[in-house]
């Protein structure tokens, strides 16, 4: 997929808020459900994990046949905008990672790969 294509994707697939009670998020993440068949089904936990390293978020729990994640944080330390911002940047961050990396998920074990996903990611979303 060439940039302009990819900068077009980011852009139409913004993540959407279902339902919002203060501590407590319901998003719909467009694209989602796809992941379901597709072979990067098995990196599904890696967005979930980088979710929970989000500095005051409790808990998250994804169903991947709706493409909804509900979000339980602490709505002291982050807000529903904090959440949704910090969404959208591990979502693009992972969208880079596999445009760039493709090669590496027919050459590494997926062991590595979640590591480097992970290291390379949770840097930034600490500072978010």
């Amino acid at each position: 997929m060439n940039r302009i294509l990819l900068t077009a994707y980011k852009h139409m697939s913004k993540i959407t808020v279902l339902h919002s009670l203060p501590g407590r998020l319901r998003v719909y993440i467009p694209g989602m459900k796809k992941l379901q068949n597709s072979e990067y089904r098995k990196y599904e936990n890696v967005f979930i994990d980088l979710i929970d390293e989000i500095q005051g978020i409790n808990d998250v729990e994804s169903n991947f046949i709706t493409g909804n994640i509900l979000i339980n944080y602490n709505n002291s330390v982050i807000t529903e905008t904090g959440i949704i911002s910090g969404l959208n940047h591990i979502r693009d961050e992972l969208i880079d990672y596999f445009m760039n990396n493709s090669d590496k998920m027919t050459t590494e074990s997926e062991e590595n790969i979640v590591s480097e996903i992970k290291s390379l990611i949770s840097k930034e979303i600490k500072l978010l």
